[in-house]
């Protein structure tokens, strides 16, 4: 059995106090909840009191503990990821990936962790757009890179890698965050996803993540279907299967109409590739 966290301990049992306070009085009886403490507070008054004092230390000293962890906390993470996937019927995609980045107790940190995701077909654009949406301590601050690699996978057949590697300027300070967005498009390299065989999305985790979430979006006039085995978890780099446990993984989530498909991971495994398949079928679009 996985552990339980004491922040989440302490988060259950405040809400626990914050749904008992009304009703804990119906266990003691009227004579019991009249008697008089001082001359201005009853027993009903000091029990529903107590709680909620009870209820208020609890959140206290969940912020105070998550503060000092984070004042502990000596290498950067990605707090949070979001990939966005938005497919045209040409066989087009334009992926946004957003990245809130807290740095840890290094000095002037200038380079982020290296990211790249990979194409299953020949990528014939080089295109990658930044956006710094939140510039930490600094409004001056700037986000670039070298311009990025593309390389052939180790596995026969698998596609390519576009690889690119984060700089901000100024460098960041101790415990300073970020957020940035990158913008790719590829035109043409999802021919695979309109066969019946069909294709993968998904994400590389190559930096330490607290959580990770893809939302992709149909085509117009098409709609997702998941393919066997649904999700697969590969090495990010070699490509080589890893053995899971499907059951244990998150599952990904279909919208009503099947255009959106969105799939949440709590602390990826660093190192990983966790691969959704999939298919595009076409699909009559009410009016």
């Amino acid at each position: 059995m996985s552990k339980i966290k004491f922040s989440n301990v302490l988060t259950i049992a405040s809400l626990c106090a914050l749904f008992l306070a009304p009703f804990v009085t119906y266990f003691f009886s009227e004579a019991t909840l009249s008697q008089q403490i001082t001359p201005y507070i009853t027993m009903k008054d000091a029990i529903q009191s107590l709680i909620i004092l009870l209820l208020s230390v609890i959140v206290i000293l969940k912020i105070f503990l998550d503060s000092i962890q984070n004042f502990l906390r000596w290498s950067s993470v990605y707090s949070e990821v979001e990939h966005s996937y938005f497919y045209s019927a040409d066989k087009s995609v334009t992926i946004r990936s957003s990245y809130l980045f807290l740095n840890g107790r290094n000095n002037d940190l200038a380079t982020l962790p290296k990211e790249n995701l990979l194409w299953h077909e020949t990528i014939s654009s080089k295109a990658i757009f930044y956006r710094l949406f939140y510039r930490g301590y600094l409004q001056d601050r700037v986000i670039h890179s070298a311009p990025p690699q593309i390389y052939a996978s180790n596995v026969e057949r698998e596609g390519e890698f576009l690889s690119w590697e984060p700089r901000v300027k100024p460098p960041l300070r101790k415990k300073e965050r970020i957020g940035f967005m990158v913008e790719i498009y590829t035109p043409n390299t999802e021919a695979k996803a309109f066969t019946s065989g069909g294709t993968t999305l998904g994400f590389g985790v190559h930096h330490r993540t607290k959580s990770v979430q893809v939302t992709a979006y149909a085509p117009f006039g098409y709609k997702f279907v998941l393919v066997d085995p649904i999700i697969s978890l590969r090495d990010a780099e070699s490509l080589d299967e890893v053995p899971i446990n499907r059951s244990k993984l998150a599952f990904p989530e279909i919208s009503p109409d099947s255009s959106v498909l969105t799939y949440r991971v709590k602390k990826p495994k660093e190192g990983f590739r966790y691969w959704v398949h999939y298919r595009f079928e076409e699909h009559s679009i009410d009016n």
